[in-house]
């Protein structure tokens, strides 16, 4: 069966309802990628509440880190230009700590995969990482760091390391395997763009690494698996990506990407990707001009010369208490999401998951596929805000085939994002396509299950399209489909807010519409109905007098009325196709052929050859 969301962009899903939940749960249950579900500890290896890092200096440079109970990995995270390691952290439990939504977005991730997580600051007073100011003292405090006891003699040694880097430090992860002296597990190149980066420092690498500038000859193939995340708009960048996978592919490194491309906002975009902000942002922004009234943001946020930043200060201020936003570049969240949804360069917490079970993975797994699976929103919680850290019971990802990572991904797609999809009311307000096709001996329950999804939504839709095709089986089978699509048609009119109604029955038999439907109350939402009989005829016996407010029907077949089919007076008119030569008032209902109602050919005084072969159109008169 397959649903269609229809809006300006044609949008469309595939749905397996009749099979979609056991089968899932028999996926996950039985040696699948993950299964989700929380347990403890709330607590870190240091007895803290999680997200409550540790800190010291070495070598001049900031390390902020945490451990969870029994870590399975290690990840090393480098910051971008203007940033610090404790962006990673939020304010609550770390008075220096910033707390950026998409920072903190990784550390929660990170801990709730078991990975212990540890941050370094750059030397540089801009806080750009490059290799020849950093690169000696980053290899010195992660070997002392991995060396380093905790809970008695316990230490990270023998973990497997991680390391992802943001738009300078992504150049910098890319480049450290060659100098660490100990295996990396996998590199995870995301990015950042600052204006202060961006001007004092024009040519600084920011998310690729120069082909030319990156010594891969001295590892080659022993180079870890390599994920980047990119964002078209950033040309430049996008190409220099494109050049760093092709030299890993030349080496037969694995290595894929996620693209994140520019979004709209809406009204609560930004607070739910931070509790810390205030609902009322986007719409100032508004007000303001920098976000137009169909919440596309009109400029790069960053480079506008739009004072948008004073003027949401005024509007909402709130944001300048210390508890919330200063809107500071850099140390902004507010800055953050608003270039986060702009998708030039920005840093993405969406997607850390799906990546580090890429790399469990070995590099097997469709990444895309995992990026569905894994993406913040099919983790717990329906916000960025509500990602937490706290260990969740994921299978470890080992190398399979990618059959089974194909089927996992179709099943965790219809059981999980899809129901929350068709769930949505901002989606169900665009209109559902259901279109049920041939499969032997599954017709009946598809049906079954399009009528119990009605059932719990229909109050949510504005326009229903059914179609129906019965494969050759016995007639009760094909007797029982249809009176299942009748009490589909029942349930969207007693939901009182369908206002645009279609049934296609795509058959060569004939279809009956009545008896279910006379136990359906008067429906004053639909406006319009059509009823498509495919190959076969229909016989309406139903009484569509009680559609109230139906102004619009079409009959794309050959229809037969009972005296129990009368229309609703509110019908100003009729169009059927597929009429019989002469034989057309013998197939209308008698309230068509009293004279409130005329040919359109009379009425434009056209000849009745001059219409379309079949076809005949009734308005009121």
């Amino acid at each position: 069966m397959q649903v269609a969301m229809r809006a300006s962009a044609a949008l469309s899903v595939a749905l397996l309802l009749a099979a979609a939940t056991a089968p899932a749960a028999a996926v996950l249950n039985s040696g699948g990628v993950t299964a989700m579900s929380l347990r403890g500890p709330v607590l870190n290896a240091l007895g803290q509440p999680l997200l409550t890092p540790s800190n010291f200096t070495m070598l001049g440079r900031a390390v902020y880190y945490e451990i969870p109970v029994r870590p399975v990995a290690v990840l090393a995270l480098f910051h971008g230009c203007a940033h610090d390691s404790s962006d990673f952290w939020p304010r609550a439990a770390c008075a220096d700590c910033d707390g950026l939504p998409e920072e903190v977005a990784h550390t929660k991730q990170a801990l709730a995969r078991g990975y212990a997580v540890m941050a370094i600051d750059a030397g540089d007073p801009s806080r750009c990482f490059g290799i020849h100011v950093d690169q000696a003292a980053v290899v010195t405090i992660l070997n002392s760091f991995l060396k380093r006891p905790y809970q008695g003699n316990q230490t990270l040694q023998s973990r497997p390391l991680y390391l992802a880097g943001v738009s300078s430090g992504a150049a910098f992860a890319l480049k450290l395997p060659m100098a660490l002296g100990r295996p990396v597990a996998g590199v995870i190149s995301g990015f950042r763009g600052s204006q202060h980066a961006s001007r004092t420092k024009p040519g600084a690498e920011v998310l690729g690494v120069l082909p030319s500038a990156w010594n891969m000859d001295s590892l080659g193939a022993n180079y870890p698996p390599t994920l980047f995340v990119s964002m078209p708009r950033d040309l430049k960048t996008a190409d220099r990506i494109k050049q760093d996978m092709d030299l890993l592919k030349k080496y037969n490194v694995p290595t894929d990407m996620v693209l994140v491309y520019s979004q709209p906002l809406s009204l609560d975009f930004i607070s739910n990707r931070s509790e810390l902000i205030s609902p009322n942002v986007v719409a100032a922004l508004q007000t303001i001009g920098l976000v137009d009234s169909n919440l596309i943001i009109k400029e790069d946020p960053r480079y506008t010369k739009l004072p948008w930043r004073q003027e949401l200060l005024q509007m909402v201020p709130e944001l300048s208490s210390a508890a919330n936003d200063s809107l500071v570049p850099d140390a902004s969240a507010v800055s953050e999401e608003l270039n986060r949804a702009y998708a030039n360069h920005e840093i993405v917490g969406d997607y850390l998951t799906a990546c580090l079970a890429w790399f469990e993975a070995g590099g097997s797994l469709p990444l895309a596929g995992l990026v569905q699976q894994f993406g913040s929103i099919a983790l717990p919680g329906e916000r960025l805000r509500d990602l937490t850290p706290q260990r969740l019971r994921m299978l470890p990802m080992k190398a399979r085939k990618l059959v089974a990572g194909a089927r996992l991904t179709v099943a965790v797609l219809v059981c999980k994002r899809w129901r929350r999809l068709v769930t949505c009311p901002d989606v169900l307000r665009l209109g559902v396509a259901a279109a049920i096709s041939k499969l032997p001996h599954q017709t009946l329950e598809r049906v079954q299950s399009l009528r119990r999804w009605l059932t719990r939504h229909a109050g949510g839709l504005r326009s229903l399209d059914i179609s129906l095709a019965v494969p050759t089986q016995p007639p009760a089978e094909s007797k029982a489909a249809q009176a299942e699509l009748g009490r589909c048609w029942a349930v969207a009119c007693g939901a009182g807010a369908v206002q645009h109604l279609a049934v296609r029955w795509l058959d060569k038999t004939q279809l009956k519409l009545g008896p279910e439907l006379a136990a359906c109350g008067a429906c004053a939402s639909m406006r319009s109905l059509t009823i498509d009989g495919g190959s076969g005829d229909v016989h309406v016996a139903c009484p569509l007098s009680r559609l109230t407010a139906l102004q619009d029907c079409e009959l794309r077949c050959v229809t037969k009325w009972s005296g129990a089919a009368a229309l609703p007076p509110s019908i100003t008119q009729l169009s059927l196709h597929r009429v019989a030569g002469d034989q057309w008032h013998t197939t209308l209902p008698s309230q068509v052929r009293s004279s409130k109602y005329m040919l359109a050919s009379q009425k434009h005084r056209l000849a009745r050859d001059q219409l379309p072969l079949g076809f005949m159109r009734f308005r009121a008169g």
